[in-house]
């Protein structure tokens, strides 16, 4: 199998990118929407000179949600539907019509359907055939159903198979398992002094950092099942009964563990 490296660019840092995904992690505050948006406005430069950059920020771009719908012919709720329909397997296709409409796939706003809307617009960029990309995506996992969540990471693979570059910032570790599938690139963002600091992964390290993380909490891992549980840091009781986390901490130290030395 041939193997992709590229790399983002600015005037400071070199970023190298893995077959053409590159997963942002780090701790709430450390600067990864303000990494995304720094590309999008050109502070990064890719050497693949992408062809057109789609950013899918935690607040909905309408602008740009309203030209991908146009361009797939999707204006109203009975078009939408039947996109859903052919689109996706039946299960999706429940979950999807139960919380998506036209009118609020197309709102502004931060919202309880963001990981839907996200699903939604990834799937027309597939059927729309689009390649030679810069697609960057803010926590797709967030607001969203297990099964959203796995049919999201599907997506991102296949438009990365299809000859994008997808830069994904994630706070769960739940991603990062569901996208391990294949190797892939990870850096953490640290914000030091109010300057960025960037660590990259080596790749033939990575695997096996995440079995270390799972086998250290096997019981605790499968309960968290979506970004809510982590974000609000739930309670779980560690196996025998001697040892509690918050969410929010056995996140962080996922990132330590995978960027220890």
């Amino acid at each position: 199998m041939d193997h992709y490296l590229n790399y983002l660019k600015s005037s400071s840092k070199t970023i190298e990118i893995y077959d053409r995904l590159l997963l942002v992690v780090g701790r709430h505050g450390q600067g990864k929407t303000n990494f995304l948006k720094e590309i999008n406005e050109g502070k990064y430069t890719c050497d693949s000179k992408p062809e057109q950059i789609f950013h899918f920020g935690i607040i909905p771009d309408h602008e740009l949600t309203l030209k991908i719908l146009n361009e797939a012919k999707i204006n109203d709720d009975e078009s939408l539907n039947q996109f859903i329909k052919e689109e996706f397997n039946s299960e999706v296709v429940n979950i999807l019509k139960e919380r998506i409409n036209y009118n609020n796939l197309i709102q502004a706003q931060l919202d309880g359907n963001l990981s839907y809307k996200r699903l939604i617009i990834l799937a027309i960029l597939q059927r729309m055939k689009v390649t030679n990309s810069l697609i960057l995506i803010d926590e797709p996992e967030l607001l969203a159903h297990p099964v959203i969540r796995q049919e999201l990471m599907v997506r991102i693979r296949e438009l990365q198979q299809a000859g994008n570059i997808l830069v994904v910032a994630t706070n769960l570790d739940n991603v990062i398992a569901d996208l391990l599938t294949d190797p892939l690139q990870i850096v953490r963002l640290d914000l030091i002094n109010g300057v960025n600091r960037i660590s990259q992964i080596e790749i033939n390290k990575l695997e096996e950092k995440v079995k270390e993380f799972y086998r250290s909490n096997p019981k605790l891992l499968k309960r968290f099942s979506n970004a809510n549980q982590f974000d609000y840091g739930l309670k779980e009781i560690v196996e025998n009964n001697y040892r509690s986390y918050l969410a929010a901490s056995l996140r962080d130290h996922f990132f330590d563990l995978l960027f220890a030395k």
